[in-house]
């Protein structure tokens, strides 16, 4: 669960950059992304292709995948009986 919050929290960055590519991000989430990959508050086209990259690698291998195994209740050993 936690790495679906962390990939929507990755969305979100990409999101914002594409609904607003001229603009600065807010200063908290400059903050957070630091000044290396958003040098006054202006993402860099290398940032967002590693968000995109980071994005889809959580959402695939580590959220999607692990939904389809565990499958809630029913866990892994039930799935290969199906």
């Amino acid at each position: 669960m936690v790495f679906l919050f962390v990939g929507f929290a990755l969305m979100l960055l990409m999101r914002w950059q594409l609904a607003w590519p001229t603009a600065a991000l807010p200063s908290a989430l400059a903050a957070m992304v630091g000044e290396n990959n958003a040098p006054g508050g202006y993402m860099l086209p290398e940032f967002y292709n590693q968000l995109v990259a980071m994005h889809g690698t959580i959402m695939i291998f580590l959220a999607v995948c692990a939904a389809i195994l565990c499958d809630g209740s029913r866990g892994l050993g039930t799935l290969a009986q199906d």
